[in-house]
């Protein structure tokens, strides 16, 4: 004997102004269609890409020739991101400066920041990422 089983499916239509919806599978294709050329627009600075995330990387011993770059080098990102009519997340925006230092940047500069699930601090330690590594290992342990 055979039951089948049907579930009644609501769809609800929403106009989407711009974007894809969240969790499409087009969307991390689409995103990176629409930012492609901004390698080509990093001129000092480098770029590196992983889906939705960006890094922009600039070394240099001057502190105040790497805040010039990166603020310049971020408004060329924005830019791009405008001329796509693609809205940039301002409070996503994280700088971190690999050294000890009493200088006011312009912008934000943390402790720390997440990079693709790791916690890196500026003396580049990375013992909240390895605590927190531990922690999944011996939840891990007590489970099984």
């Amino acid at each position: 004997m055979l039951n089948t089983r049907c579930k009644k499916l609501r769809y609800v239509t929403n106009s989407i102004q711009r974007g894809v919806p969240q969790g499409s599978v087009l969307g991390p294709i689409l995103f990176n269609i629409f930012v492609s050329d901004l390698f080509h627009h990093m001129k000092r600075a480098k770029l590196h890409a992983y889906v939705d995330d960006h890094q922009i990387y600039y070394p240099d011993r001057d502190l105040v020739t790497i805040e010039k770059c990166l603020c310049k080098e971020l408004e060329t990102a924005n830019q791009r991101y405008n001329d796509n009519d693609m809205i940039d997340n301002e409070t996503k925006h994280h700088a971190l400066i690999l050294s000890d230092t009493e200088y006011t940047f312009s912008f934000p500069v943390k402790k720390s920041i997440v990079l693709f699930g790791m916690n890196i601090g500026s003396k580049l330690q990375f013992d909240k990422y390895t605590c927190s590594v531990c922690k999944k290992v011996n939840l891990t342990n007590i489970k099984a």
